[in-house]
This record gives structure tokens, C-alpha cells and sequence, in this order.
């Protein structure tokens, strides 16, 4: 077994390339944002959540549901129902 200083150094490895990600995502999401008020659209896009979370189900099945952490579904989907509010609440 791993020593846990070298599980956790890995844990740190992940969180920052999914910081990276997150500042990457959010600064797209300004993007959205600045195109939606432009545009008059409404900050709201049900029908684009609901594709983010059946990919994200997909996405899940395909790649997570394999891995030897085995994460339930249904974490996944919280995961990216806390990510889609996070946005949603940035461009407002």
C-alpha cells in the first residue's frame, strides 16, 4: 500500500489541474454570459443543463463507473449540479 503522504501528494496534483480546469471553465462561462446579455437571452438554459448532465451520466458510465474508486452516479451528478449552479450564479 501507498504511504499516505504519497496518496495525498497525488490528491494534490489532481485538485490543482482541476482548479485549472475550473478558472478555464468559468472564464468561458463569463464568456457565455457576456454573449447572453448581448443577445437577450436569459441567464437560465434548462435545456442545455439537462445535456450537461446526460453527458455528464454518459461521461460517468463510460470513464468514472471503471476506476477502482468506484464514485457512486449519483455523486458525479452532484458534482456537476454544484459546477452548472456555480456558473449559472457567475453570470448573473
Amino acid at each position: 500500500m501507498q504511504k499516505l503522504e504519497e496518496i495525498r501528494s497525488k490528491i494534490d496534483v489532481i485538485d490543482e489541474k482541476m482548479a485549472e480546469l475550473f478558472a478555464e471553465r468559468m472564464k468561458l462561462v463569463r464568456e457565455v454570459a457576456e454573449y447572453k446579455r448581448a443577445n437577450g437571452l436569459p441567464i437560465e438554459d434548462k435545456e442545455r443543463e439537462e445535456e450537461i448532465l446526460k453527458r455528464g451520466a454518459a461521461v460517468f458510465e463510460k470513464v468514472i463507473a471503471s476506476e477502482a474508486a468506484k464514485p457512486s452516479r449519483e455523486d458525479y451528478l452532484r458534482f456537476q449540479k454544484a459546477v452548472i449552479q456555480i456558473s449559472r450564479d457567475s453570470q448573473k
